[in-house]
């Protein structure tokens, strides 16, 4: 009778236990995606800032490839003026990534998950154009 009781006991405990773990596990989770969506994000933005400008320093020809990774959840990503701005949607609302640059920048970003490599090249005017393939 002892031995039945104890194996419910620790059935009980371990029902007790998981029942606590799960949220936790679950948090825990969701804060580690998020924070890789924001740190890609973000990475993503300073890398293109960072070429565009070293290309725009060197002048009208010059051109350079960047290789980026867009996380799930991006509501724009684009360039206007001296400005790349990505907005990205997460579980508790909407974070915005911009930078400015010294160039001038046309063209266009991709707007949806996964790796791209990124050209930029700086046109005869002195504008830096983006274009990416995946």
């Amino acid at each position: 009778m002892k031995k039945g009781q104890i194996s419910t006991e620790y059935i009980v405990i371990l029902g007790m236990v998981i029942f606590v773990l799960i949220p936790i596990i679950y948090f825990a989770t969701q804060t580690t995606t998020d924070t890789t969506r924001f740190n890609n994000a973000d990475l993503a933005v300073k890398l293109i800032r960072e070429a565009a400008d070293r290309v725009y320093a060197l002048g009208p020809g010059n051109k350079e490839t960047v290789s980026i990774t867009i996380p799930s959840g991006v509501n724009k990503f684009e360039v206007f003026n001296k400005e790349i701005s990505l907005q990205l949607q997460y579980h508790g609302g909407k974070s915005d990534f911009s930078l400015i640059t010294n160039a001038n920048l046309t063209g266009s970003l991709p707007q949806t998950s996964g790796t791209y490599t990124i050209s930029l090249l700086v046109l005869d005017n002195g504008v830096v154009s983006l274009s990416y393939a995946s």
